[in-house]
């Protein structure tokens, strides 16, 4: 739930605006295209990066779990 609610204010928030933020703006003076500096810089902050902290958080819990040798229950509300 965490991830999806991360990755769709993400999205919702900054797929289309922050590639054409960068495109206006460019960090870097190059000699590469402003289009392809900007989709660069995109892509680096929303791979890795976005993905280390969750996975960071799935191994803590994961480990608590394990060391607690607790079973994961997932809690089913009546309709």
């Amino acid at each position: 739930m965490l991830y999806s609610a991360g990755m769709g204010a993400g999205i919702l928030l900054r797929a289309v605006q922050e590639p054409i933020f960068m495109y206006q703006n460019p960090p870097l003076q190059t000699g590469v295209l402003a289009d392809v500096l900007a989709l660069e810089y995109t892509f680096y902050q929303w791979g890795f990066t976005a993905w280390a902290f969750y996975g960071l958080f799935a191994l803590l819990v994961g480990y608590y779990f394990f060391e607690k040798e607790k079973p994961i229950l997932v809690q089913q509300f009546p309709m």
